[in-house]
């Protein structure tokens, strides 16, 4: 939970934070899409590193203390140098998504992951919703060096508990001829561009619904009350996720997930009021947590016992790094082309394209 929670403290105010030090819309584009740099080649090379050396509590202790020494020394200072910026944001939002995914590919390579895992990701929604409460509630009342100390204090506190923690426990190591199984698998391939779509419009999000609430006369504490709201929303549902997988089966679950995505930012473009776009993120509960859990088993599913983390980092550094890289400049454009709303509405047809690709998926696996 404290893991997660730092990552909410270090991340969810990523955008008052650029507009605190003076940087345009378009700068943030860029800095925001710096992310997606650091996500692809953080999440590669440690799945790779961790597939070869049949290990990963070291490569996510480095990961982690490198996001916790960047966001604490970030937070201290006033910062004017655009590259300064973009190495900060980059490193410490792909450091954060790594070692998240880390995290859920260790808890699925542990012996217990079938019934593990739903209580993991359940736990981690929690620790991230209070994560993001206290970050807004900071920013409420202080200012932005508080958040500095909050996570400080998290991370380290964090940290100690995580070197107490058993490394995964596998017998056989990676062959770099297995990674050619990962481009000729069809269903690793095809659930890997489901998400990425998904993951595209969950960026939109992020961002695109962010700068709409902030638009329409909404604080850091609006935006970091959105964020708990949707954090806290997914945890029954990954507690009862596994339930759900045995009742319903995976392909209905991602079409109602990808259809209530497209719902979602539809609803998102009509509203225009700030109190009601934070509501709006309640419907986090029937989209993302269904999505990533259903894709999450059906890529351990698939894939060979020794590349299970290169499959999961690898996947999660497609759809989350190109998603992450496209989408804030992809929406600032539509935004100023057109307007906040014609931009969400055209994210929400981005729905369509899911839903082919999971009648594709289907076609594999009949």
């Amino acid at each position: 939970m404290t893991v997660y929670g730092f990552g909410a403290l270090s991340t969810t105010q990523t955008i008052p934070w650029i507009k605190e030090n003076g940087f345009d819309a378009m700068q943030q584009g860029f800095l925001l899409a710096s992310v997606a740099l650091f996500t692809i080649g953080l999440q590669i090379v440690f799945g790779v590193l961790s597939d070869r050396t049949a290990k990963m509590k070291l490569y996510f202790l480095i990961v982690y203390a490198g996001a916790l020494a960047a966001s604490v020394w970030m937070y201290f200072q006033k910062i004017s140098s655009f590259w300064l910026m973009f190495v900060l944001i980059g490193g410490i939002g792909g450091a954060c998504r790594c070692y998240q995914s880390m995290i859920d590919t260790w808890v699925l390579e542990s012996s217990n992951a079938s019934s593990e895992f739903e209580k993991d990701k359940a736990i981690g929604s929690v620790g991230w919703a209070l994560g993001a409460w206290l970050a807004a509630l900071l920013l409420n009342w202080l200012h932005f060096s508080a958040l500095g100390w909050a996570c400080a204090l998290c991370g380290i506190a964090a940290l100690s508990l995580c070197l107490k923690l058993k490394d995964v426990e596998r017998q056989s190591t990676m062959k770099w001829s297995q990674l050619k199984q990962l481009a000729t698998n069809k269903e690793y391939v095809v659930l890997v561009l489901i998400m990425l779509v998904l993951f595209s419009m969950g960026c939109a999000d992020i961002y695109l619904v962010v700068d709409k609430m902030m638009s329409l006369g909404g604080t850091s504490f609006h935006v970091g009350l959105k964020w708990g709201l949707q954090s806290l929303a997914e945890a029954p549902v990954f507690l009862i996720s596994k339930k759900l997988l045995e009742r319903f089966q995976m392909i209905p679950l991602l079409m109602f997930s990808t259809l209530m995505f497209g719902v979602r930012f539809l609803i998102y473009g009509f509203v225009q009021n700030v109190w009601i776009l934070v509501l709006c993120s309640l419907m986090q509960s029937v989209t993302f947590p269904i999505a990533i859990y259903c894709t999450k088993i059906g890529i351990d599913q698939c894939t060979d016992e020794e590349i299970k983390s290169t499959s999961q980092l690898a996947g999660a550094s497609i759809y989350m790094g190109i998603s992450l890289l496209v989408m804030p400049v992809l929406t600032t454009w539509l935004a100023s082309c057109f307007n906040q709303d014609i931009a969400l509405f055209c994210v929400a047809g981005c729905s369509v394209f899911a839903l082919y690709l999971i009648q594709v998926y289907r076609k594999i696996n009949s």
